[in-house]
């Protein structure tokens, strides 16, 4: 079977013209064309436009456009497979503190007591004042109305 870049340069020569005038008819560049013609996907650009690329370029050629998209796919499926241990290796791993052998100690409680301090209150004052609103600084309702368009 014929490789996709195999198929197209055989459909261009079939139709007697160049790259150049293949890239020009197309609006396609005609190093993205020969790369396409040699099998070399890999080009530096989003694989959707990859795709589109291979739709325009068959559809100019004549040739089925979705076989070729479809056999593109499965070319990057089987070029993008790793093995369980290689994706484990690419995501990175992670070491977990051993629970049981991990035993607080009083000054470590309090050491995470004082870390958890500053969520409490932003002054030293008591639970039951409200924050001043601006625009309303003596008002106790919810809405502030300087916020509002006029």
């Amino acid at each position: 079977m014929q490789s996709i870049g195999e198929r197209l340069e055989e459909a261009r020569k079939k139709k007697g013209i160049s790259i150049r005038e293949a890239a020009d008819a197309t609006k396609i560049r005609g190093d993205f064309l020969d790369c396409f013609e040699k099998d070399k996907f890999d080009i530096g650009i989003p694989d959707i436009y990859v795709r589109g690329f291979l739709n325009n370029y068959s559809k100019f050629l004549h040739i089925d456009p979705a076989k070729i998209v479809t056999d593109y796919n499965a070319f990057k499926l089987g070029r993008s497979k790793i093995s369980k241990r290689d994706r484990g290796e690419v995501l990175g791993r992670l070491d977990m503190p051993d629970k049981t052998q991990e035993k607080e100690s009083p000054s470590s409680q309090s050491q995470e007591q004082e870390n958890l301090a500053p969520l409490g209150s932003f002054s030293g004052s008591s639970a039951e004042s409200k924050p001043k609103r601006f625009g309303s600084p003596d008002s106790d309702s919810d809405v502030d109305y300087s916020l509002y368009w006029k």
